[in-house]
């Protein structure tokens, strides 16, 4: 039983490990801001509540570009419209290898939705965001596999 827990703590502390890793895959983009909890960069709200790993996109078109390098094999995260933001649903539109693979009615009422991506194989990953109006939207809860 011992042995068993503590498996089950190291492989918790590997996927903690392993989605930390994950967040610093992000390299450019374009109204974008990172907020992240080892740098103390503060927090992003959403539905109330405040999140401090995070990606916050904002603007007519903005995106973030994460680089990849074929490592992983789903990614998966959530999206919300930042509190005290403009209400406006978005079209959220993921890029693997410069080509289009998802595109996701995100509705700006609804505190999160889930988000998953399957990456196998793929160098580059582009999450873009489409739709009338200055939108801010936060990305959030990114596990990577």
């Amino acid at each position: 039983l011992q042995e068993s827990i503590a498996s089950n703590q190291q492989a918790s502390l590997e996927t903690e490990e392993k989605n930390k890793n994950f967040f610093e895959t992000i390299y450019d983009g374009d109204g974008y801001e990172k907020y992240n909890s080892s740098n103390n960069t503060g927090e992003l709200k959403i539905g109330g509540k405040g999140y401090t790993d995070a990606v916050e996109l904002w603007g007519g078109t903005p995106f973030v570009l994460f680089n990849l390098d074929g490592e992983y094999q789903t990614i998966n995260f959530d999206i919300g419209r930042v509190d005290d933001s403009e209400i406006i649903d978005v079209t959220l539109r993921i890029y693997l290898n410069d080509s289009k693979s998802g595109e996701y009615t995100i509705n700006a009422e609804t505190p999160l939705t889930p988000i998953q991506v399957q990456v196998a194989g793929a160098t580059t990953m582009k999450i873009e965001l489409a739709g009338d109006g200055y939108k801010q939207y936060g990305l959030v809860n990114f596990e990577a596999q």
